[in-house]
C-alpha cells in the first residue's frame, strides 16, 4: 500500500489520519505481520482424500475446532457509517467495511479503496448497526491492540475481537483443485472496566459469574428467571445490559 497524498478538495477529509490506498490484487495476501491476530491452522494435501469431494469433507474432519465459515470482512457490502475521531471531529455517511483479516477498517476515497492507517486517533467508528472502538487489550497472558465491537456499554462493557482462521488447501493434479485459502471467524469475548484494558472473559464459570455478583449479589436470580446460562453471545449480552442498567 502506497501513502495517497491529499489535496485540499478532496470527498472527504479524514484529518489526523494517516490514509493507505489498497491494491485490490494484493489484498488478499496482505498481513500485518506485527500484530499476530490471523491463526494458520494447517496446511492440507487434497491428494490424499482422493477426490475433490472427499477433499473437502476432509479438511473439516482434519480441523473441527475451525470457527463458521467466513470471507475475510465482516460484511462484503459496503455499508453507509460514521467516523468519530478524538476531539469531537466527526466524519458522517461514509462508505465503510470492516477487514478483519487484515485487521482494517476500509473505505472509499475518489473511486479507491483506502484504509485507516491511524486507528489510535479514533473515538469510534459506526458500520451498519456495529460500533467499533480501538484499544489495548490482554488475551493469553499478552497485550494487543485491535478494533473491538461494543456489545454493551455501562459499568462493564463487553467487547468482542473478532479474527479469522484459515487452512491452506495446496494445489493438487489428481484431484483438480487450485491452492486456496479458507477463512473461518473467531470471536474472543471480553470484558472491561472504566478505565482499564479488557480483558478475555473467564472460561470458568464460578470466575465468570464472580465478576457480575461482586457487585450485583442477586445478580444469579436474574439469570434463573431468565434461563441465562452465559454461553451464547446473545445470553452474554443480555447479562451484561442486564448488569449494567441495574448498576446505573
Amino acid at each position: 500500500m502506497k501513502t495517497l497524498i491529499k489535496g485540499a478538495l478532496i470527498s472527504f477529509t479524514l484529518a489526523f489520519l494517516l490514509i493507505f490506498e489498497i491494491q485490490a490484487q494484493t489484498q488478499s495476501n496482505t498481513l500485518s505481520k506485527d500484530k499476530n491476530f490471523n491463526q494458520p491452522v494447517g496446511v492440507y494435501n487434497a491428494s490424499s482424500a482422493g477426490s475433490a469431494a472427499n477433499a473437502s469433507a476432509g479438511l473439516q474432519e482434519q480441523t473441527p475446532e475451525l470457527g463458521e465459515p467466513c470471507s475475510m470482512y465482516m460484511s462484503d457490502e459496503w455499508q453507509t457509517g460514521t467516523i468519530k475521531l478524538k476531539g469531537n471531529t466527526i466524519y458522517e455517511n461514509v462508505p465503510l467495511r470492516y477487514n478483519i483479516y487484515n485487521q482494517q477498517i476500509e473505505f472509499v476515497l475518489d473511486n479507491d479503496t483506502a484504509a485507516v492507517g491511524d486507528p489510535a486517533t479514533i473515538e469510534y467508528i459506526h458500520i451498519g448497526g456495529h460500533t467499533f472502538v480501538y484499544e489495548t487489550f490482554f488475551c493469553e497472558n499478552r497485550l494487543k491492540t485491535g478494533y473491538l465491537e461494543v456489545l454493551s456499554e455501562g459499568r462493564m462493557r463487553l467487547l468482542v475481537f473478532r479474527n479469522i482462521k484459515y487452512v491452506s488447501v495446496e494445489n493438487d493434479a489428481v484431484t483438480g483443485l487450485e491452492s486456496e485459502r479458507k477463512y473461518h471467524l473467531d470471536k474472543i469475548f471480553l470484558y472491561a472496566f472504566p478505565g482499564e484494558n479488557a480483558k478475555k472473559l473467564p472460561e470458568k464459570r464460578k470466575e465468570l459469574l464472580a465478576l457480575f455478583t461482586t457487585e450485583l449479589p442477586d445478580f444469579e436470580v436474574y439469570l434463573k428467571s431468565d434461563k441465562n446460562k452465559l454461553k451464547s453471545e446473545s445470553e452474554l449480552i443480555a447479562a451484561f445490559n442486564y448488569f449494567n442498567e441495574h448498576l446505573k
